[in-house]
């Protein structure tokens, strides 16, 4: 599993900066190996994300009930509305300027550009859920305020 990179120090022009994504379809062992290994990768650089997201569908729930007391911040977060919506409640984000994409995110852009027509959608999907999250219910002033400066994690 590739390490993602460090997070850039605070002060982007940004609203936010997407560091890595990464598509993979796992199992419920899978994921729970994949997030423990992302977050001591994190932790290793000396980050700690204020949440980790979890889709509460699939195996969500489940791997929400095996890592709450393990993960600080896990939240189950319940999509609303289509996928095709949530993209459309992101979009003007995206052409303001306000999310930039490290190096490494090769396969997010393409989904994104591919989007809706395109042969895979979770990476997008797991994508504006995180941003609409953020937007909703971190960023002071409904998105207006910065960030916080620690990543933020979103599992699918």
């Amino acid at each position: 599993m590739p390490s993602p990179p460090a997070p850039a120090a605070p002060g982007s022009s940004h609203g936010l900066e997407v560091l890595w994504s990464q598509r993979q379809r796992l199992d419920l062992p899978g994921v729970v190996k994949f997030l423990i290994g992302t977050l001591n990768d994190l932790g290793q650089q000396g980050w700690s994300p204020d949440a980790v997201l979890i889709e509460d569908s699939a195996n969500g729930p489940a791997v929400c009930q095996l890592l709450q007391r393990q993960i600080p911040g896990l939240i189950a977060v319940r999509p609303r509305g289509g996928k095709l919506s949530r993209a459309h409640a992101v979009a003007p984000l995206l052409e303001a300027g306000q999310l930039a994409f490290r190096s490494g995110n090769d396969a997010l852009q393409s989904e994104l550009l591919g989007f809706p027509h395109g042969a895979h959608d979770d990476l997008v999907d797991a994508f504006c859920q995180g941003v609409i999250w953020l937007e909703n219910r971190h960023w002071p002033a409904g998105g207006r305020g910065a960030p916080s400066s620690r990543p933020l994690l979103f599992s699918r």
